[in-house]
């Protein structure tokens, strides 16, 4: 039987994953896990309640992550704060009156290039070797960069140093 402690994670993962979906519209956990640096294993084993031990760092990385304020997931923890404090409605920052406009990225013409970089490339092994095992992650790194090769519009190549 799960332990209180292990059930507060659980329903804490549960409020984070449905705040990634919902509230930043971020659907697949390895995109959000390369664009905030966090590990995509750490972070599947915080969203499924998994594991209870996260060093402070951590949780101060998920917490920006989020968009949470500091000290959240151990106000949730200690029952401090209900779940449902963490929809973006209750935490996000108040938005200065006056923002600039967000203006679109210029157009390119012509073929793109994806570059496949240490830390994208380390974190799409991850997601292979989450989803298949050791043995399926290079047939999956393989697939992802022929498929990316064979559209038209766009060049692979791998790089490193990124």
């Amino acid at each position: 039987m799960a332990s209180s402690t292990e059930h507060r994670w659980t329903r804490l993962g549960a409020a984070l994953r449905d705040r990634r979906i919902r509230d930043l519209g971020i659907d697949r956990l390895t995109e959000f896990s390369r664009e905030h640096g966090i590990g995509y294993r750490i972070l599947t084993d915080l969203e499924a309640g998994r594991r209870v031990n996260f060093a402070s760092r951590t949780k101060a990385a998920v917490e920006r992550a989020y968009d949470l304020p500091e000290g959240a997931l151990d106000r949730v923890l200690s029952g401090e704060w209900a779940e449902s404090t963490l929809r973006a409605e209750k935490t996000l920052q108040e938005a200065p009156a006056e923002t600039l406009p967000v203006e679109p990225p210029p157009r390119r013409d012509g073929p793109h290039t994806f570059r496949l970089g240490d830390a994208e490339a380390r974190a799409l092994v991850t997601a292979a070797y989450d989803l298949a095992g050791p043995e399926g992650k290079e047939a999956l790194v393989g697939l992802a960069l022929r498929l990316l090769g064979e559209r038209g519009d766009m060049t692979v190549s791998r790089t490193s140093g990124d």
